[in-house]
């Protein structure tokens, strides 16, 4: 897909690329997209309350909230050929939400990304952010931090990507809705290229959201290390959540987590009983603690009758985890500063 850049993109591209703290933790960090990775996407196996699966359309829905807003997504599973030629249909699940991590490391790590204008085949153009990699990138990577997966794997894992239409939409309100596949586009290299071309690489388009979100500086550094590291999807997406909302991180000002919110919001809850979910959270805290993101966690639970309707965390964090988020508070104050002084030029 030919991509046409502007002065503008290439400085909110470079813009993406940079990071805040010790040049020694640049390869540690990588890029959180606002409400796109807030959106419970990605399937677990098992259903929830907040899980409506349509079996003939194999459509998944959930609402989830942040930051005062109810929204709403619908993941449509992608329809494949497999290896055997069989016709496949599947849902997108936390293996691939660890490629697409992987892949927006490799934008800003590897600088092998681009954003600009290409045009449809109905003569519009639409902005898009590209990335160019090889499936031995995105195995190394992955192996690195404990997720082997195998060539055939990664390669159905793309298929998915690529299939998958993700829509997100305010629940309560009529505005434009965000529908998309997650890539948008994917170019692969077969082996037949690479025989030819030993350098050859395959190039993939993001969802338009993280696209919108580069414009906006709607996005944040997070420690991308840690978060690959964990072998639980909810210690994943309670560290993400973090990273996004706990701004004001500090030794005074811990972060409260409830139980029905992190249920209702993750989508990785699916135990029926307030004593398994309890466990699900307790687990995924510790995690994070035996990480040195969390030194300190206090449990309150909300007892009605005799039956506990609720737990709230106390979260206390690191001083580690407290210098990331100052961090990224500087990065993305100056990054919103540097677009705004370019729009007056």
């Amino acid at each position: 897909m030919p991509i046409k850049q502007t002065g503008g993109d290439i400085r909110q591209l470079n813009l993406f690329q940079t990071f805040y703290g010790p040049r020694d933790t640049h390869k540690q960090l990588s890029n959180i997209i606002d409400i796109w990775d807030a959106a419970p996407k990605y399937v677990t196996p098992r259903r929830n309350s907040n899980l409506s699966v349509y079996a003939f359309d194999q459509v998944v829905e959930r609402t989830f909230e942040f930051k005062g807003d109810v929204l709403r997504v619908r993941t449509a599973a992608a329809a494949f050929k497999d290896a055997s030629g069989k016709t496949v249909i599947k849902l997108p699940t936390p293996r691939e939400e660890l490629i697409e991590d992987v892949l927006r490391k490799i934008a800003v790590q590897q600088k092998l990304a681009s954003v600009g204008l290409t045009t449809l085949s109905t003569g519009e153009e639409v902005r898009v952010f590209n990335v160019r990699f090889s499936l031995y990138m995105l195995r190394n990577e992955l192996a690195k931090y404990g997720h082997s997966i195998k060539y055939a794997d990664l390669v159905e894992a793309l298929m998915i990507m690529s299939g998958s239409i993700v829509e997100i939409a305010y629940a309560n309100k009529r505005t434009a809705i965000h529908r998309a596949a997650i890539l948008t586009s994917l170019v692969g290299v077969s082996r037949e290229d690479l025989r030819n071309d030993p350098n050859a690489l395959w190039e993939a388009c993001f969802h338009p959201m993280v696209v919108c979100s580069l414009a906006t500086i709607e996005y944040r550094q997070y420690d991308y290390s840690h978060t690959m590291c964990y072998r639980l999807s909810l210690a994943r997406w309670i560290h993400k959540r973090l990273s996004m909302v706990y701004s004001n991180a500090g030794m005074l000002h811990p972060y409260k987590l409830k139980l029905s919110s992190t249920r209702n919001n993750s989508g990785l809850i699916n135990h029926s009983t307030v004593r398994h979910q309890v466990r699900a959270i307790d687990d995924a805290l510790d995690e994070m603690k035996s990480l040195h993101v969390i030194r300190l966690i206090e449990r309150q639970q909300i007892i009605e009758g005799r039956k506990i309707q609720d737990v709230e965390y106390t979260i206390h964090p690191t001083m580690e985890f407290i210098a990331l988020v100052k961090a990224a508070n500087a990065r993305q104050r100056d990054a919103r500063n540097a677009i705004n002084e370019s729009a007056k030029v």
